[in-house]
């Protein structure tokens, strides 16, 4: 059997559920949960699971499942700024323990592996496979849009490190609507907005709290909905090239390129999730 285990599993089911979360945000756990092929548990039930695939996503659990005989596969949010923490002997010692108990390490992207190697993970329990976006709730978004609005730029999200602030200063023609903890809202009517707008706005500061792909499934999403980004540098967006992705580096460089109005040029690229879930099956041996 496969068990995706959570904190808190009934209530992030139950903002899938309502619209509130998006169904991809779990890493194919929803998905497959709907197929009959996994199931999803909190990890306060998770003590009798053995001899079964656990998926988690926290490392620490991982060394308790694994000697239950389990076989554990880590989905990898922030191995970089666990292991640039410059951990002493001890700790270095324990992180090398956890990670070496997950049979495999998925990565988000390849900025991830260079840090495990340097603590003697096997580069074979690795593999990378992008968080991608399902389009299921974007293109019901994209078949609700009627009548005419003012145009708009989105900046939106809740990850660590998230700021809008700077956004207020800028002298735009066209104003940035920003959505956050501030000014939180149903997935679904995010959507909403994703669609109608004129491109996505993100300044990202990366923090020891965040995940080492911070603003990507934004960015991902904006893609998938043909909008331009306009973010400044992160070290992950090398492993994503896209047209549409502009890399600023001061307010001046942003303020001008929001009022150059960019707008989708035609790419190949492609960010849907169909392509995470293949290769999550292929590592969980279901046959597609």
């Amino acid at each position: 059997m496969i068990y995706y285990v959570f904190n808190e599993a009934q209530r992030i089911t139950e903002l899938i559920k309502n619209g509130d979360l998006a169904n991809y945000y779990i890493y194919g756990a929803h998905h497959l949960k709907e197929s009959g092929q996994a199931e999803i548990i909190d990890y306060k039930q998770s003590k009798q699971i053995k001899n079964s695939t656990v998926i988690i996503n926290v490392p620490k659990y991982a060394p308790e499942f694994k000697a239950r005989g389990n076989r554990v596969i880590l989905i990898n949010l922030n191995s970089n700024h666990i292991l640039k923490r410059n951990p002493g002997f001890l700790m270095k010692w324990a992180l090398t323990q956890i990670y070496k108990s997950c049979d495999v390490i998925m990565c988000l992207s390849n900025i991830q592996l260079e840090e495990l190697k340097k603590f003697g993970i096997d580069k074979k329990k690795c593999v990378v496979n992008p968080l991608y976006v399902d389009m299921v709730d974007i293109n019901l978004a994209k078949a609700r849009l009627f009548g005419t609005y003012s145009p708009f730029y989105l900046s939106s999200g809740f990850d660590v490190g998230r700021t809008f602030s700077n956004f207020y200063k800028i002298d735009t023609r066209i104003p940035i609507v920003t959505l956050g903890r501030h000014a939180a809202i149903p997935y679904i009517q995010y959507c909403n907005y994703l669609v109608k707008c004129s491109g996505m706005v993100l300044e990202v500061h990366n923090s020891g709290m965040s995940s080492d792909l911070s603003s990507s499934t934004t960015v991902f999403e904006a893609l998938c909905a043909h909008k331009p980004v306009f973010i400044n540098p992160q070290p992950w967006l090398k492993d994503f090239p896209s047209k549409n992705i502009y890399v600023y580096t001061s307010s001046q460089e942003l303020e001008g390129l929001l009022n150059s109005h960019k707008e989708w040029i035609p790419e190949t690229a492609d960010f849907t999730f169909g392509q995470f879930l293949n290769k999550l099956k292929k590592v969980l041996k279901i046959k597609s």
